[in-house]
């Protein structure tokens, strides 16, 4: 498996560029091209600068899709549509009995993918972008198919970008800060500083000067003046295939720098049997498949190593290059490769102009349906050439790719939080567990106690998780004394659902405030604050709370059910919002058929067979002996159902009884 080089530092010495500091700023792409237009010009044909874009008639080579795509595992059916506005993909949902129960039409804002082999759509969802189900695979004449993942698990509507994901399809976007994966603007496409660093201090730089620099300009990174590992660290924070990434303390998705090493920014984990790859390629496997290249380890140490740019020219298109150009790097070491093989080869071989063809062959991606790229490893083609698997990590779950992080209390920190993101990720109880205590271990260990915010947050959700509220308390306390503007809110409101779970409420009541205080636009501090007031019965701060995370994320399910619980306490009819909770998500049609109403006697929410067109499921078994926990699952009580829904305020809860887990909706009279 893949190891980050270190050392390698083959050219010449770097200077010491004035543009890695936090001091410095983006500029963009459009105050670059002033003084480099030529190379601008070409960049613009680049599958880089063409990641991401808005689709538009002008931007728009897809058809609209007439028959439908049916998901497998909902049987709901999915087209591409023309709308007033441009492209939309539909979804109609199907009960069981074949009725159409609802309809949902998502615009095509976003297109994420050159198109060399793929143009996946996202859609606006308040300040957050989605990824839809369908996606247009460009290669062997086009085709419409579910995007990747979706045949497998189909999120619908509710994948959204995050900034992981938008770091390495876009220059850095304006964000929304104290909101997660929000964005108040975004850029089109990868721009220059994504290779070259903030550009603010070379602009000044040059505007003072009456002319470029001779020579290494130390005001902005120029990769081919960095040595080879830090050269290939520019490609590989986008190239490099990995399951978990893990940011170092103090680092985000946006603070790698070109001349650092990417290993200085995160710890990147595979996570064995997970998208590690079968007997083809990830769609960015490309770094790892290229270092175990024979032809990468015998000039690793020569002054023209084998590298990204080698063949690839970072300012232009592979459609640009001339004829054979692809072939021309390896003439260079293989001009009497005829001589080299055998007899039945060497007409093919004494004119070398098609390497690639045979010794990179474009094969399928195991990650991506329909999709083939350039298997990177250079080699005399066999047979399939899988990627060597990770040797699992001492956690047992994840497996470290990069050497430092194998050893040692820091190394065993970060792998604790890779545990902990990926029990989140997959609801692995084992996995949380397992994450909670290595970090725990490692902070014991660890000097500046103070320290480590990240780390500590993760491990509180970890305990939150567990159902270890009271636990989970301490370390989300210390997490928000050390978060900041960007943090904070998340922290806060995590923290205020601890504290409500542990039974602290006036503890929660002071950190739902702050968090909302800390970033009104957050939608979840909102829907958690509103679901907070209404288990406390505060009707009249949790309706306004519950409507304003409505109005942030129209989207969501939950709040919109929350609401119509509200309205049934309110003597109103809760028809209107039930209805658009069940069509943003057909599962909680489930807590309204467990319902209960509790008042003088404890009655059934709902008993009419259907739910909205939906068959009524199955409640909880009457007599039952059943646990009840918080969503975030902490034991509330215990007792038999349905007196035990007695001790509950009201909302959402989840029951294990009957030997099924069931979430259920709680009404109260008389609040």
């Amino acid at each position: 498996m893949l190891l980050l080089l270190a050392g390698c530092a083959s050219g010449p010495e770097a200077p010491a560029f004035s543009n890695l500091g936090a001091d410095a700023s983006y500029v963009g792409a459009a105050t670059c091209a002033t003084c480099h237009g030529e190379i601008a010009e070409a960049y613009a044909t680049h599958g880089m600068a063409n990641a991401s874009y808005p689709l538009t008639p002008e931007t728009r080579i897809e058809p609209v899709l007439d028959e439908p795509l049916v998901d497998p595992h909902t049987g709901f059916a999915y087209r591409v549509i023309e709308t007033p506005d441009g492209l939309a993909q539909e979804e109609r949902q199907f009960a069981p009995d074949g009725a159409e129960v609802a309809r949902l039409v998502r615009p095509m804002e976003i297109v994420v993918g050159s198109g060399d082999a793929a143009r996946t759509y996202f859609a606006r969802r308040g300040d957050r972008l989605v990824e839809l189900p369908l996606t247009w695979y460009t290669q062997d004449g086009g085709r419409w198919d579910f995007s990747p993942g979706y045949r497998e698990s189909n999120p619908r509507f509710g994948r959204t970008m995050p900034d992981g994901c938008m770091s390495c399809h876009n220059a850095v976007p304006e964000p929304v800060v104290g909101v997660e994966d929000a964005f108040a603007s975004i850029p089109e496409g990868i721009g220059c500083e994504r290779c070259h660093g903030p550009g603010s201090v070379h602009v000044e730089a040059r505007l003072a000067s009456d002319g470029p620099a001779e020579g290494p300009d130390p005001t902005i990174v120029n990769p081919v003046w960095l040595p080879l590992d830090l050269r290939l660290d520019v490609c590989s924070q986008c190239h490099l295939h990995a399951t978990l990434d893990v940011y170092r303390q103090g680092e985000t998705a946006y603070s790698f720098r070109p001349g650092r090493p990417l290993s200085a920014h995160e710890a990147l984990f595979a996570v064995p049997g997970v998208a590690e790859g079968g007997d083809g390629v990830a769609v960015v496997s490309h770094a790892a498949r290229m270092q175990a290249s024979a032809c990468f380890e015998a000039t690793v140490r020569t002054e023209a190593p084998l590298e990204c740019v080698t063949c690839h020219d970072p300012h232009r298109g592979f459609e640009a290059r001339p004829p054979g150009a692809q072939s021309a790097a390896c003439v260079t070491c293989h001009a009497s490769v005829a001589d080299a093989v055998p007899a039945a080869l060497r007409a093919e071989h004494t004119a070398p102009t098609g390497c690639v063809s045979c010794h990179m062959p474009r094969v399928e991606a195991d990650d991506a349906p329909h999709s083939s790229f350039t298997d990177h490893w250079i080699r005399v083609v066999d047979g399939p050439a899988p990627s060597p698997r990770p040797e699992v990590g001492r956690s047992g779950l994840v497996a470290p790719l990069i050497e430092a992080d194998r050893e040692g209390d820091l190394g065993g920190l970060y792998e604790g939080m890779a545990a902990v993101s990926y029990g989140v990720q997959s609801n692995r109880p084992d996995a949380l567990a397992r994450g909670a205590e290595f970090i725990r271990i490692a902070l014991d260990r660890l000097d500046a106690p103070a320290d480590w915010g990240d780390a500590r947050f993760l491990l509180g959700v970890a305990l939150l998780q567990a159902g270890r509220a009271p636990d989970a308390v301490g370390p989300l306390e210390q997490a928000v004394a050390l978060a900041d503007a960007r943090t904070r809110p998340q922290r806060l409101e995590t923290l205020a659902r601890a504290l409500a779970d542990a039974g602290s409420d006036l503890g929660a009541k002071s950190r739902f405030i702050e968090a909302v205080s800390a970033q009104p636009r957050r939608p979840e501090t909102r829907r958690e604050h509103g679901r907070f007031l209404l288990g406390q019965g505060r009707l009249d701060r949790a309706e306004p709370e519950l409507g304003e995370a409505a109005r942030l994320d129209p989207w969501d399910a939950e709040t919109r059910l929350l609401l119509g619980i509200v309205q049934t306490m309110n003597g109103l009819d809760p028809a209107d919002d039930w209805r658009e909770a069940v069509r943003l998500d057909p599962d909680l049609v489930g807590p309204l058929s467990a319902g209960v109403r509790v008042g003088e006697t404890v009655v059934p929410l709902w008993t009419a067979p259907t739910v909205f067109g939906w068959p009524r499921a199955d409640a909880v078994p009457l007599g039952s002996d059943a646990g009840v926990y918080s969503s975030s699952g902490t034991p509330l009580a215990r007792g038999r159902w349905p007196g035990v829904a007695r001790d509950l305020g009201a909302g959402l809860y989840v029951v294990q009884a009957g030997g099924a887990v069931r979430r259920v909706a709680v009404v109260r009279d008389g609040t």
